[in-house]
């Protein structure tokens, strides 16, 4: 705690990092720092490491290490919370470290304390590696939220394809249709902003990390945010990304016609 508030800025904001699935330590380390230098990050980047195989075969093994890692990640959001010089803490989880964060939620909410004391501020999911009907049933606890969520998703997340065949061919939310009727329900009942990142072309080749390596994206998506709290409203719908990363409006009256 001494050392994330000796680099606190005025507005006291921290981001938490939560990996995902076949991520080692100094992977993590090393993609939260890309992603700071990237997006330019003013909030104290702090990551949550927890213990991956770090190996493509051990999802399972992983997917039963973040359920034990559940406590420590809540212990550790406890821990900034309590700190007066900490005003605002930003989550951003990627993959099965998104699993690992909702169920962290979902605790905190069941304890009465589900926006730590009104310092958790943006949660973004990035390639979620949830079942659909888990999510939905997590944020049925959860509710919905006084502070943007954010989903970054990719319909051809070649990563997330593989875990939905390894989970009975269920659909992953981090590959899910934004314009989907129940994606847009969902969306209107939770305050969801969803980005899709389908067009966004990255040298990563299983397209599980899009997010991580288009810089423009990350920059242009922290500008997204800070301009919808800015406004006092958080920029709920649904959004697609072109080839180059640039967040595009998706049309209103599409998920309209969607809904209707």
């Amino acid at each position: 705690m001494r050392a994330v508030e000796s680099r606190l800025t005025p507005s006291g904001e921290v981001l938490v990092f939560v990996h995902g699935y076949n991520t080692q330590h100094e992977d993590a380390v090393f993609r939260l720092a890309q992603i700071a230098i990237d997006s330019g990050l003013k909030e104290v980047p702090v990551a949550f490491t927890w213990p991956s195989r770090g190996d493509v075969r051990d999802y399972v093994t992983d997917r039963e290490s973040i359920m034990a890692a559940r406590g420590l990640l809540e212990e550790t959001l406890r821990l900034l919370a309590r700190s007066p010089r900490v005003r605002k803490i930003k989550l951003f989880a990627h993959s099965m470290g998104a699993m690992l964060t909702m169920e962290t939620l979902v605790s905190l909410k069941l304890q009465g304390d589900g926006e730590l004391n009104g310092k958790l501020d943006a949660l973004v999911l990035a390639s979620p590696d949830i079942d659909v009907d888990v999510f939905l049933s997590q944020f049925s606890i959860i509710g919905k939220r006084p502070r943007p969520t954010i989903i970054l998703i990719s319909r051809d997340d070649r990563a997330l394809n593989l875990s939905r065949r390894i989970a009975g061919n269920v659909v992953r939310v981090g590959a899910a249709s934004p314009t989907d009727p129940a994606s847009v329900a969902a969306i209107r009942t939770y305050g969801f902003t969803v980005i899709d990142l389908t067009n966004v072309q990255t040298s990563d080749r299983t397209n599980h990390t899009k997010f991580a390596n288009s810089p423009a994206f990350l920059q242009q998506m922290g500008g997204h945010i800070e301009a919808g709290l800015t406004r006092g409203r958080n920029p709920v719908g649904a959004f697609i990304a072109d080839t180059a990363g640039a967040i595009l409006d998706l049309p209103s009256d599409l998920l309209h016609t969607v809904a209707r």
